[in-house]
């Protein structure tokens, strides 16, 4: 049994919490009430004749129906019928100016944050359109392809910000000309072009590309951000202003006439956007005057819902509630409780062993048709089920002449895959948040994987002529794909560079230790301080940056070490001095137990050696079992292993590997397939 609202089950708890507090309460009112009418007689089972079995059951009926109620609010389904359906909407592709200029602040908060609040509530409230983002400075590319996915649509809305082109200006030419190319691959005549700018700056020459507009009936709708009158500064991102050579402050305007003009050539409209009138209705109204196209079709299955039923047995319960009484009634009460029990399962299943029969042949028994076949398929996706992908195999291996059908089916596969790399990588990100470094790597490497065998499945759907039909799909899901493997780059590229300082930081800490020790020259100590410190003050900002507050903590205090380990060493206080840089070397190593000054006779004796070996940085296996930092122990002691543990940790490397070649092979199997969002 599924259900299509199965968060109305969580109202249960207080539901049933708020029940067993006023039953609480109402007995302790019965009992100040029979106090006062019985006195002491009110304990008297002979003059008070009340059930506390009865009352009890009373009150679990009652949680009963309640529980009933919210299931049939969950609305519970267990099977389904197949009906076509299409989707009828317009395409809009948004055009958004993230120069420079748009972090002025004449239009509160600024002109970009403005636009980007009324571009998220366009799409809230046409939810039925698809929409594109092309982002343009002096230059311009497509951020999100077309789409009908409005929460995947607004995280690219957050992070629309100048540093996403670097090249400055504004170049609306290269901004419509991206728009002709994404229209031109989506089709249709339902189109329209909404571009966001302040104007400031114009580059280009974009005319001829309005008259290509007009040519294809595509109205461009202008939203104009700023004051054309007064202007303001520009931020330059510290706190300041933007200036020009000269020194003198750089005041950007919205440039109306230029883009007036423009929405007139293709006949669309140019709105001036303030606070107090955002031009949000004038823009809506245009959009929805536009004709709409049918964007998708297709077939889907719809639930057959059996909330009555749900509704029967809460009224049968309650009904058996009100009947009982509290009064002790031996086995009388079986005289209700029995019917009403009986009624309930009647009205649930009324010929329960032939269902049972039925619904064990259907999930036995696969349908013959491919077509049924990939619609259950579909069915099972949605609803989370792991069996999808075995029913997918079951489409490819049966619609041999069909194939479309196998282009949806691997495509559909691909698609899961995908998914699953998106969570890897949500995951690898909370991890980094959790000061877990090493699992976040983890993470990242198995994202990396899905992604490329989900490109493997997507490339052998397109490579099927048939699959021309979701081609737009694949390409969105493809340029998905791939901004997904830049965020994998890039944090992995962060976790590595503070890996790196981290040990930079270690070994040049422990160097000041050794020039310190052996007494080498003011200059030669002084030296080697400065760069410890600045190899902590580097990891330190590169900590602060992946959100490693522990880390963060530990290399801002190796650096306040150091800097009084350097004040200490030009006032010759070598006591002092050989503290704050064994405090230094310890906070950076995060070892507890190190503490070179408890074993000054240990370690001069020993310098040579010691020296060697702390000059080379740990491996990243030290991260990963954190319980093994700190302990010590000549190397014959680490080399003496227990021959049982020997045994057992070969067996373990033997299971490991073997589970690792059957997932291979199993994986092996079939071909290779990537997943549509066309549910």
């Amino acid at each position: 049994m599924n259900f299509n609202d199965p968060q109305w089950f969580w109202w249960m708890l207080p539901a049933a919490a708020l029940v067993f507090i006023l039953a609480i309460r109402a007995g302790r009112k019965r009992k100040e009430q029979l106090k006062l009418l019985l006195g002491s007689a009110s304990d008297d089972p002979d003059a008070v004749r009340v059930s506390a079995g009865a009352r009890r059951f009373r009150i679990f009926l009652f949680l009963l129906a309640l529980f009933f109620l919210l299931a049939a609010a969950a609305r519970p389904y267990w099977s389904g019928r197949i009906l076509p359906y299409s989707r009828q909407g317009r395409d809009i592709m948004v055009l958004f100016d993230v120069s420079k200029s748009m972090l002025a602040t004449d239009t509160a908060p600024s002109r970009l944050e403005h636009a980007k609040f009324i571009l998220r509530e366009l799409v809230k409230d046409e939810p039925q359109d698809r929409f594109g983002l092309v982002a343009f400075a002096g230059t311009a590319y497509t951020v999100c392809p077309l789409t009908s996915d409005p929460v995947a649509y607004s995280q690219y809305i957050d992070e629309l910000s100048p540093d996403l082109v670097p090249v400055g200006g504004t170049n609306i030419e290269k901004a419509l000309a991206a728009a002709l190319r994404a229209f031109k691959a989506a089709g249709g005549s339902n189109r329209a072009i909404v571009l966001f700018t302040d104007g400031d700056e114009l580059e280009g020459n974009f005319k001829r590309i309005l008259e290509q507009l007009k040519k294809r009936n595509t109205p461009l709708f202008i939203v104009g951000l700023g004051d054309p009158a007064a202007g303001a500064p520009v931020p330059d991102g510290s706190g300041g202003f933007r200036r020009d050579e000269a020194g003198k402050l750089i005041v950007t305007k919205l440039a109306e006439n230029k883009l007036i003009e423009a929405a007139r050539a293709t006949d669309g409209i140019y709105i001036r956007s303030t606070v107090t009138d955002t031009g949000l209705t004038t823009l809506e109204k245009r959009i929805a005057a536009l004709d709409t196209a049918e964007q998708e079709s297709g077939v889907r299955t719809i639930p057959v819902e059996k909330f009555p039923l749900a509704l029967i047995c809460a009224a049968g319960v309650f009904f058996l509630y009100l009947v009982i009484s509290e009064r002790p009634m031996r086995g009388s009460m079986l005289l209700f409780i029995l019917p009403a029990l009986l009624i309930c399962g009647a009205a649930e299943n009324p010929q329960p062993e032939k269902e049972a029969v039925k619904e064990v042949k259907q999930e036995e028994k696969l349908p013959e048709l491919p077509e049924q076949l990939y619609n259950l398929a579909r069915e099972k996706q949605e609803n989370g089920s792991s069996d999808a992908v075995k029913l997918y195999e079951e489409v490819l291996k049966k619609a041999a002449s069909r194939p479309d059908l196998q282009a949806r089916s691997l495509f559909n596969i691909g698609s899961g895959v995908h998914r699953g790399g998106q969570a890897s990588v949500a995951g690898a990100f909370a991890q980094v948040q959790a000061q877990q470094l090493d699992p976040a790597l983890e993470k990242l490497k198995e994202a990396e994987k899905r992604l490329n065998e989900a490109e493997e499945l997507y490339a052998g759907a397109l490579a099927v002529p048939e699959a021309a039909a979701f081609s737009k799909e694949a390409s969105g899901n493809l340029q998905l794909l791939e901004a997904d493997r830049k965020k994998i780059r890039d944090l992995k590229k962060k976790i590595e560079e503070l890996k790196k300082q981290q040990q930079q930081a270690q070994q040049d800490a422990r160097n000041a230790q050794q020039q310190n020790r052996q007494n080498a020259g003011n200059s030669q100590q002084q030296s080697a301080m400065d760069k410890a410190r600045e190899s902590a003050g580097k990891l330190e900002q590169q900590a602060k940056e992946l959100g490693q507050k522990e880390l963060e903590k530990k290399a801002k205090e190796a650096k306040e070490s150091l800097e009084k380990a350097k004040k200490s060493q030009a006032q010759n206080r070598d006591q002092e001095t050989k503290k704050h840089l064994d405090d230094a070397v310890k906070a950076l190593s995060g070892n507890e137990k190190e503490n070179p000054s408890q074993n000054d006779g240990k370690q001069d004796k020993s310098d040579g050696k010691s020296d060697g070996k702390q000059e080379q940085p740990k491996p990243e296996k030290l991260d990963r079992q954190p319980q093994n930092q700190g302990k010590s122990g000549s190397p014959e002691q680490e080399r003496k292993i227990d021959p049982r543990s020997a045994e057992q940790l070969l067996d373990m490397l033997k299971k490991d590997e073997q589970q690792r070649r059957n997932e291979l092979k199993r994986r092996s199997r079939g071909r290779r397939i990537n997943v549509e969002k066309d549910w």
